[in-house]
């Protein structure tokens, strides 16, 4: 039985090449994520570890603290009291940020901008930096900067630089050049010093550092010197040894791309899942044609077992050949991926060499070939019930009216189970409403899935008329040979109807979304403009201050967000303070409940955490700041989600007291009625600042559009391996199918139909099914949509949501799953018509 299976597989190369495609592309973005991630993960480790050498313990605030913005309290006191205990070699207090630097021409330099203060060791000098040239920066006007960027910049010592930090553009002295031991200093980015009073007020908090690092004396070990450090901090603080920071700094750093590595992992498993259809149709076509020697092999012996172990034989070796494949080129779309991430999109990603751990290599053949294995039972299964006479006798494998009744009662309960889940979704409305549907959509994809057969023939019968019409008597035999075997057609379209099942109500959620936070965000705005940081820094009052003194601005007023302990019952949360002289002039604030008129000695919250914490307007809550302070504040009143704000809004003379930087996220600027145009140019002028952004509502409502835009056509790139394997799944049974009917097109050549007839009629027939596929999943997925946006018109978030479909692009997915249609027909249709026609009825 292994010959036989070996000999079919080579018999059938050519066949079994779009399953082992399949099967290949699935692994290869599986294999990709993984080899990406660990590749990445490693990186960060390695880079953790050479940044933190020579280090045994750190000194940081706790992790309770920087959620609720309180201070370290790592003083120059504590840093002192750490110097002097005996087990202490040195201690360094460190105080970073993100600094940026502008060249010549004006422009940002790099990729990713960090600074930081010169903390040097006992010796005077810095073990992460080696200066080059020049010295460390000893005055608030002084910096020193790594080599590649003095160098990528055109800077030498004792030029003027301009920095940037919080909004005001500074104007500093070069002092000194150095090297710097961070790898992301060689992929872009930019290192700048400052001496250390300089880089705590701009960074933290003055007199403050953000950790302290500690070098443990001969003989002294990393648990001992936890223990002689702990005492001597406060509840804010925390001593944890250098393996402990190195993991953390590399979980910090890797958080992002594990979430963006999930991301991926889902849309590979969605990949597969599409797949197993093509797998699956595949070998159920060629145990259809193979039915006589499947039959010989019964006649001389072989069991029913031994024909379904025949046929996972094939699709074990199948799966194993295409997963290896598929893993070397995972290996390579992973080294493809870094590299565009760094040199296309500057993310600075450390590692280089590829990751390929035994962990990784086991799970991509593993995945691989069980997904090919389990594709392949129910064709084996099938093939070992044939009987031996009737095979032989040129009976045809086809199912029977039963086994289609139970496949259809199993359908529709599937069906019935999947609305009631939807309909107590809707019911529900909130967040657990929205599981109910999600596992509804899915369960509803699966009984479409199990009932095309049913509805194919009704369906497909309704572009009998109208292809006949058009297309003639080729049309007619198009959408005929579409109907008369439900079972081929079903597996065919269901890989296109899942895809556009995924692609549609992405499609139509993102757009209702966008739609919904643009009208939120511009429809609420009264500024003629905002102004805000690139990368959303936060901004010094001072810009502030300067924006005002433009000529033609009648109000600017700052949006600006602080951490708290707890409000009520509620721990760790942001609050957004503004003014509340002008904020009404500036902002709409839509009330529920209450009003502005107690703001500036009370607080206003959303809807959703008036509900979160029980909150009613006139209600007395204790809010906890981040310095410990508690303060009653009252619920003024209940206003509406606004993209802007956070759930709290308070007075900027409440928040003030208790931040110990103060920092702004969003200035709103009103302009004179007649010149609002002309004072933006002014402001812009006036800041000189390459990193702000000035914003009108037209802007923003552009960049929010932008934006979701940018996540669609994220998800439809993530989708396009599985789209490309329905594409496959399509190319693949009309192939397949050319040789099943072999006989059937050689007697249409004989009784007068032409080479381009027998062309157009395998076009036409994968248009039909690529057209059913297609409509199925965008009705499935516009109505999974629709049951989605009955939970998100529910949401205090999301307050006004309506269901917007993008009827340009569903049309557009129309056009290209005809397109694919014409496209996956091309081989098959050029293999029909060049069949030769006395050869193939002879072969019958």
């Amino acid at each position: 039985m292994f010959r036989l299976a070996v000999r079919n597989i080579t018999t059938h190369r050519l066949r079994l090449l779009m399953t082992m495609l399949a099967v290949v592309l699935g692994v290869a973005f599986v294999a990709a994520t993984l080899i990406f991630s660990a590749t990445v993960s490693k990186g960060y480790q390695d880079q953790a570890t050479r940044e933190n050498v020579g280090v045994d313990v750190a000194v940081r605030a706790t992790s309770q603290a920087q959620q609720h913005g309180q201070s370290s309290g790592l003083t120059g006191t504590v840093l002192e009291k750490v110097r002097a205990l005996p087990g202490v070699a040195s201690a360094r207090g460190q105080v970073s940020g993100d600094t940026y630097v502008v060249n010549r021409s004006g422009d940002v330099v790099g990729n990713a901008s960090h600074g930081a203060n010169f903390a040097p060791d006992v010796d005077g000098k810095d073990p992460d930096r080696s200066f080059t040239d020049g010295r460390a920066p000893q005055q608030s006007d002084e910096i020193a900067l790594d080599t590649h960027t003095a160098a990528k910049a055109g800077f030498r010592v004792g030029d003027t630089v301009r920095v940037i930090v919080d909004g005001p553009v500074m104007t500093e002295h070069l002092v000194g050049v150095f090297t710097a031991t961070d790898p992301a200093a060689t992929t872009g980015a930019t290192f700048t010093l400052f001496d250390t009073a300089t880089a705590q007020r701009l960074f933290g908090s003055p007199g403050q550092y953000a950790r302290i690092v500690v070098r443990a004396a001969a003989g002294t070990s990393d648990q001992r010197l936890l223990k002689e450090i702990t005492p001597l901090l406060g509840r804010n603080s925390e001593a944890i040894t250098a393996a402990k920071l190195i993991s953390d700094e590399k979980e910090a750093d890797a958080s992002s791309i594990k979430t963006l590595s999930n991301v991926f992992l889902a849309f590979a498993v969605v990949s597969l899942f599409v797949g197993i259809f093509l797998i699956a149709n595949t070998f159920t076509m060629l145990v259809a044609q193979r039915t006589h020697e499947l039959a010989l092999v019964r006649a001389i012996g072989a069991t029913r077992r031994q024909v379904t172990r025949a046929v996972q034989l094939e699709a074990l070796i199948v799966g194993l050949i295409s997963s290896a494949i598929g893993l070397v080129l995972g290996v390579l779309i992973a080294s493809g991926l870094h590299t565009v991430l760094n040199d296309l999109m500057d993310t600075g990603l450390p590692g280089t060499d590829p990751v390929v751990s035994p962990g990784t290599i086991a799970g991509s053949l593993l995945v691989g070939t069980a997904v090919t294995v389990l594709a392949a039972w129910l064709p084996g299964r099938r093939a070992s019930k044939i009987p031996p006479i009737a095979a032989m006798s040129s009976a045809h494998i086809t199912p029977t009216q039963a086994s289609l009744r139970i496949r259809n009662a199993v359908g529709f309960l599937i069906t019935a189970i999947s609305v009631g889940l939807g309909a107590r979704g809707m019911a529900v409305g909130s967040t657990s409403g929205g599981y109910y549907i999600g596992a509804g959509a899915g369960l509803l994809n699966i009984a479409l899935v199990i009932l095309t057969p049913f509805l194919s023939r009704p369906l497909l019968g309704l572009l009998n008329k109208p292809f006949t019409k058009w297309f003639g008597i080729d049309g007619k035999l198009a959408t005929e040979n579409a109907r008369r075997n439900p079972r081929r057609t079903a597996s065919t379209t269901a890989a296109l109807m899942l895809g556009l099942t995924l692609v549609t109500a992405v499609t139509v959620i993102g757009t209702s979304i966008g739609s919904v936070l643009a009208k939120q965000t511009t429809g609420n705005l009264k500024a003629d403009f905002m102004v805000r940081m690139i990368n959303d820094q936060p901004l010094d009052p001072s810009v502030t201050a300067t924006i005002s003194s433009v000529p033609g601005v009648t109000d600017a007023s700052p949006i600006r967000t602080g951490a708290v302990a707890s409000i009520g019952t509620v721990t760790g949360y942001k609050v957004t303070a503004v003014d509340p002289t002008v904020i009404t002039r500036l902002l709409t604030l839509r009330y529920t409940a209450g009003s502005a008129a107690h703001l500036d000695s009370g607080l206003l919250v959303t809807e959703a955490a008036a509900e979160r914490g029980h909150l009613h307007a006139g209600d007395s809550v204790t809010v906890t700041f981040a310095d410990g302070t508690q303060q009653p504040l009252i619920v003024s009143g209940i206003i509406k989600a606004n993209p802007l704000l956070s759930n709290y809004l308070m007075s900027l003379k409440t928040l003030a007291p208790h931040m110990a930087a103060q920092r702004d996220d969003i200035i709103l600027v009103k302009a004179t009625a007649s010149h609002a145009n002309d004072v933006q140019e002014r402001v812009k002028t006036a800041l000189h600042n390459p990193l702000l952004k000035l914003q009108g509502p037209q802007a923003l409502q552009q960049e929010v559009t932008g934006s979701v835009a940018l996540l669609l056509n994220m998800v439809y790139g993530l989708l396009g391996m599985a789209l490309i394997i329905s594409v496959l799944s399509v190319v693949n049974t009309m192939a397949l199918s050319v040789f099943a009917r072999a006989q059937e097109i050689g007697m249409l050549r004989a009784i007068g139909m032409r080479r381009e007839g027998i062309k157009r009629m395998i076009r036409l027939e994968s248009i039909v099914i690529s057209l059913f596929g297609s409509v199925l999943g965008i009705v499935v997925g516009t109505f999974t949509a629709w049951a989605m946006g009955t939970v998100f018109s529910h949401s205090k978030l999301l307050s006004g949501y309506t269901m917007q479909i993008p009827w340009e692009r569903i049309l557009l997915f129309l056009a290209a799953s005809a397109a694919v249609g014409v496209l996956a027909a091309l081989w098959p249709a050029r293999r029909a018509a060049a069949l030769n026609t006395l050869q193939v009825i002879k072969a019958q």
